[in-house]
């Protein structure tokens, strides 16, 4: 009697293990909706920074639109974009803008945080640019004379002596 219910015990318990299953990200192109804030650089040189950031707004469809300001070693244009998008269901994909720094730029992303913010990195080749966005929700500019708690995401790169380090802190 105590073997069979032993039995019965573990069949229940290798049942449960082999029912549950890890959640899976359940990502697609309509969960990338809306506007996000994003930023994207590198070194284009021995001390000479090169950094981007600007506005993307995503359909949840595949596309996109969007304005930056480019500033190499000081340097300052603006512009606009479109683009599209493909997010696969494990939140990796391709963002593609038609005319920012590079005609067409390319990137890789990854969407982190619940889907409110992504990992990115310039994919044409002989470039290198990590970068992050962060989900804006609904953009009002200004603000409103309230106490608020702000938060901040930073990047960039440190040279002495000839030598690159990357320096992050989220």
């Amino acid at each position: 009697m105590r073997f069979r219910m032993m039995i019965s015990a573990s069949v229940f318990l290798l049942a449960t293990i082999v029912a549950a299953r890890p959640a899976s990200a359940a990502c697609s192109n309509a969960p990338f909706t809306g506007v996000f804030g994003y930023f994207h650089g590198r070194l284009a040189g021995p001390g000479v920074p090169h950094g981007v950031v600007g506005q993307i707004t995503s359909d949840g469809k595949g596309n996109l639109t969007g304005l930056f300001t480019d500033s190499s070693n000081g340097t300052l244009s603006t512009g606009t974009f479109t683009g599209t998008y493909s997010i696969s269901s494990n939140c990796t994909g391709s963002l593609t803008f038609s005319s920012e720094v590079l005609t067409p730029t390319n990137f890789n992303i990854v969407l982190d945080n619940g889907k409110k913010g992504f990992q990115i990195i310039l994919s044409d080749n002989n470039t290198t640019e990590p970068g992050f966005g962060i989900a804006q929700g609904t953009v009002k500019c200004g603000l409103p004379g309230k106490k608020l708690t702000l938060a901040t995401n930073l990047f960039g790169t440190l040279t002495s002596s000839g030598d690159q380090q990357r320096l992050s802190d989220r």
